[in-house]
């Protein structure tokens, strides 16, 4: 045997295998019983510690009627504390009806140490056991619960302490105000299931919803607030059936909402037709007790009716005989009738009166029938002599006619019955009606009386595209026949279009060739004719066509136009052509263009059968010389930019350059220049020398002589002056040439 364990639950196994009925009889021999696992870590304790053993060790729980138990404190094994191995358990080693009741507990085992598992109680193992460390004496108020290698205390309710050897307390009570109260200890002053009873001085009270004792509970606190002593109420008194209360202070404002203090009064009122039996007023006194009872209230009554004569009454007594909201019904016998100003029905007031006296049953009068509209009524005896002016008494007769043109429907006489009642319906008089009438066909129908009665007028009229055939107006007579027959609508017809040569006529909704209202027909001419006037033609409301025959005319070519700087020469001339302004078919154009242009396009063109020219018109467009480039030290201006007939283009020469050709130089009819490009050269050096030699000298010309030659060089030097951007050889140029001689001025 080997022990594990220390200063409290011990652990103990056996060093031979039993089964396990004699493993616990050898556990509570030797110790307290079988080991009853409680947590994972005695689990893992005990895995720890404890050897090997090939048949492992059985502990203390068991099946007890199909319930896992734990035999040491037999409690069921719950769903939270189980720790079976997978699958287990599962009574799969059950054989010869013997079941696996018992369990063992796997030590040391290579897979699922620790587990349980469920086994033949008749195997042997070895045994587990504890030694418990609870004693008797371990706990004074509680119980010892075991722990590993030790225990502990859980207190009863009400006590703390390791040894749970203290009591709770509560705080001492005082007694309430206008109260006393008497308190007993069981287990010391104030504390635990300490009790305390209250009460009230005379004139006061304690809430009917409050105890009139407090206990100490074991949380240390009482289990109610001290209770209070207020002064006596009285609970609201009730209102008497069939009538109200009124109360000072209304409860609303008392000092509990649910009663009234010493001194309230209330007053008693009785519902509308009852009246009181008892005080009608009660005051709250000190006992808490009102003074008096409520009264009661009694319904009143009328005086019992009795049947009128000719005669007979019902009567409704919902509150009693008599008494207040019955109700008589009064009826009378047959020929006898009330007065309509008087109600059949009496009813039982709050005063306990009728509302009306009894009515009286009269004989029965008819009164006056009226006169049907468009009729008379003749009545025996006349109203004048019957004993009343405003009736007819029982057995009177009425007879009843209609005016001229009207016809009656019901009989024409009726008779004043025992019922008051006439005998048959008045009749009706109504205008007599002519057949009835339909709207033509195509047309429609307008009627100032749409039964067609007598006097009635009906009027007539025709969709668009067709006459009436007929009267337009009838009238019913008085023997319900029309004054004419209904009109008929004819469609409107056109008259049929001519034929002409050259055209072909289509029209659509025409049928059989009547040319109807709406038909429309459509107009082509033969090939190299064209149409003048409307293609299309309708036939209208009044009998017409909508727009006049057309004419289809030989196709006219209009004048062609002559080319800009051109000329156009046509055959026919147009003087000589049926049209004064148009071309017929096949007449033929030629263009020219004048001396110094070119055609661009045909130089003919013929009128076609559709009216079109053949080709389209030509352009005759300036003829261009080969472009122009300025002289090398030269510039260029030029009249027209596309250098065309007729452009001049101005030559001039940098400074220090000397022209060689013609200044100026037209672009000719047929597109060549009138002179070649001329040429820009240098000046020589020699001519300035020799002007100065001239002038200094005087070698061989006078003064006089030297001056009108200066004279004329500054002016053909002048006349040589233009602008580089001048159009003309007589503008200025920009700059001008500066030698000796200009010094010399």
């Amino acid at each position: 045997m080997w022990t594990g364990g220390v200063a409290g639950w011990s652990y103990f196994y056996s060093n031979t295998t039993m089964d396990w009925r004699s493993a616990r009889q050898w556990c509570r021999n030797h110790y307290t019983d079988m080991v009853a696992i409680q947590n994972q870590q005695e689990i893992e304790h005990l895995n720890s510690w404890l050897p090997r053993q090939p048949t492992y060790y059985w502990i203390g729980i068991r099946k007890v009627d199909d319930v896992w138990t734990w035999v040491g404190t037999n409690k069921s094994l719950t769903d939270q504390a189980t720790n079976w191995a997978t699958g287990e358990p599962n009574n799969k080693g059950q054989v010869n009806g013997i079941n696996e009741d018992c369990v063992e507990m796997y030590i040391k085992r290579e897979s699922q140490a620790g587990k349980w598992n469920d086994e033949k109680c008749v195997k042997s193992k070895t045994a587990l056991c504890y030694a418990a460390a609870c004693k008797n004496d371990s706990c004074d108020h509680g119980e010892c619960v075991e722990t590993i290698n030790s225990h502990k205390c859980q207190c009863n309710e009400g006590f703390y302490g390791d040894k749970c050897e203290h009591v709770v307390h509560c705080e001492e009570l005082s007694r309430p105000g206008h109260g006393t109260f008497e308190c007993q200890h069981p287990l010391g002053d104030w504390s635990f299931v300490s009790f305390c009873v209250f009460s009230c001085e005379e004139g006061y009270d304690m809430p009917q919803s409050r105890s009139d004792t407090l206990l100490c509970g074991a949380s240390g606190h009482w289990n109610d607030s001290v209770p209070i002593c207020a002064a006596v109420q009285c609970s609201p008194p009730v209102a008497p059936e069939s009538g109200q209360i009124n109360c000072q202070p209304p409860l609303s404002v008392t000092a509990s909402p649910s009663s009234y203090p010493q001194g309230s009064a209330c007053t008693f009122t009785c519902n509308e037709g009852y009246e009181h039996q008892g005080p009608l007023t009660t005051e709250c006194t000190q006992s808490g007790q009102w003074s008096s009872p409520p009264p009661t209230c009694t319904v009143v009554h009328c005086e019992e009716l009795s049947r009128p004569g000719h005669g007979t009454l019902e009567c409704q007594h919902p509150l009693g005989d008599w008494s207040f909201v019955s109700f008589c019904v009064f009826s009378c016998e047959e020929g006898y009738d009330m007065p309509q100003s008087r109600s059949d029905t009496l009813l039982c007031g709050t005063s306990g009166h009728w509302n009306d006296s009894v009515p009286i049953c009269a004989a029965v009068q008819c009164s006056p029938p009226v006169a049907p509209e468009s009729g008379q009524i003749n009545c025996q005896p006349p109203l004048s002599v019957t004993a009343s002016p405003s009736s007819y008494p029982q057995g009177s007769a009425c007879t009843f006619t209609c005016n001229e043109g009207y016809e009656h429907q019901g009989p024409l006489t009726t008779e004043c019955t025992q019922s008051g009642q006439w005998s048959s319906p008045l009749p009706t008089c109504t205008a007599m009606g002519c057949p009835v009438l339909n709207a033509p066909v195509d047309g429609a129908l307008n009627c100032t009386d749409s039964d067609q009665t007598h006097a009635s007028q009906c009027s007539f009229a025709c969709n668009q595209g067709f006459t009436l055939r007929g009267h337009r107006v009838v009238t019913c007579g008085l023997h319900g026949n029309w004054t004419a027959e209904t009109p008929v609508c004819q469609a409107v017809q056109c008259p049929v279009l001519p034929e002409t040569d050259n055209m072909a006529v289509r029209c659509e909704g025409d049928t059989g060739g009547r040319f109807s209202y709406g038909s429309s027909c459509t107009f082509t001419c033969s090939r190299g004719y064209s149409l003048r006037g409307a293609h299309t033609t309708t036939c209208t409301a009044t009998a017409a066509w909508s727009d006049a025959v057309p004419i289809c005319e030989p196709v006219q070519c209009s004048p062609p136009v002559a080319p800009e700087s051109g000329q156009i020469n046509c055959q026919p001339p147009l003087s000589v052509t049926a049209s004064p302004s148009s071309y017929p078919q096949g007449s033929a154009c030629t263009f020219t263009c004048n001396e110094g242009y070119e055609h661009q396009g045909p130089l003919t063109t013929e009128c076609t059968q559709s009216g079109q020219w053949s080709s389209p018109l030509p352009t005759c467009t300036a003829m261009g010389c080969p472009v122009l480039n300025a002289p090398v030290d030269g510039a260029l201006n030029c009249t027209d930019s596309d250098q065309t007939h007729a452009s001049q283009c101005s030559f001039a020469c940098n400074q220090g350059f000397t022209l060689r050709g013609h200044r100026v130089i037209t672009c000719g009819l047929h597109g060549n220049w009138t002179a070649e490009t001329p040429v820009c050269q240098a000046v020589p050096p020699s001519s300035h020398t020799e002007v100065v030699l001239a002038a200094g000298g005087a070698v061989s010309l006078s003064a006089l002589s030297l001056a009108v030659w200066l004279m004329k060089r500054l002016r053909k030097l002048t006349a040589r002056k233009f602008s580089l951007t001048s159009n003309s050889d007589a503008e200025d140029p920009s700059q001008y040439y500066k030698n000796s001689i200009d010094g010399l001025i």
